[in-house]
């Protein structure tokens, strides 16, 4: 009788003491995996807004030659794929705030520029239309001059974006 009573206190403290010590493991492990992810996804999310600032720096080039043809791509698919998930992982609201102020900013220019590339490859934008009060111009000569002056005036902000996400991401 007495070894039954030995194995069900035996049991009783090593339950005592093993859950409380694998809950805390657990805890211990779970805090490092979350800090891994976390460190993973700033990283993902720096080199994107790197790759960016590489693009507005090209862009800055072209706007001052703009009769060389322009393909560029903006990269958009990190800022994409964690538009929620940055929420979840990091920790400051503000910087996820910034990061999807970039991504707005980001694909409001993506969308300028596709304007622009259909712009100079359709077919009929460079045919002459008579326009009422008697001008004759094509869309070509009218829609580029103000898609570049519109491109012109997204590069500053974008650029103030990124300078200061590159400063918060790589503290």
């Amino acid at each position: 009788m007495s070894d039954i009573i030995t194995l069900i206190l035996g049991t009783a403290l090593g339950a005592c003491l093993g859950i409380p010590a694998g809950l805390l493991l657990d805890r211990i492990l779970r805090k490092k995996a979350d800090a891994t992810r976390r460190q993973q996804l700033r990283a993902a999310i720096l080199n994107a807004v790197v790759s960016n600032a590489d693009v507005v720096a090209t862009l800055k080039d072209w706007i001052q030659h703009t009769d060389a043809w322009l393909s560029l791509n903006v990269d958009l698919s990190i800022f994409e794929a964690t538009a929620s998930l940055k929420y979840e992982v990091l920790d400051d609201f503000e910087l996820c705030q910034a990061i999807d102020h970039l991504r707005f900013e980001l694909s409001h220019l993506a969308r300028t520029l596709d304007q622009l590339l259909d712009l100079d490859f359709h077919p009929s934008a460079k045919l002459s239309v008579s326009w009422p009060g008697g001008t004759k111009e094509s869309m070509y000569n009218l829609l580029r001059p103000r898609l570049i002056e519109a491109i012109g005036g997204q590069l500053g902000p974008i650029s103030q974006c990124i300078e200061e996400l590159k400063r918060r991401l790589t503290r």
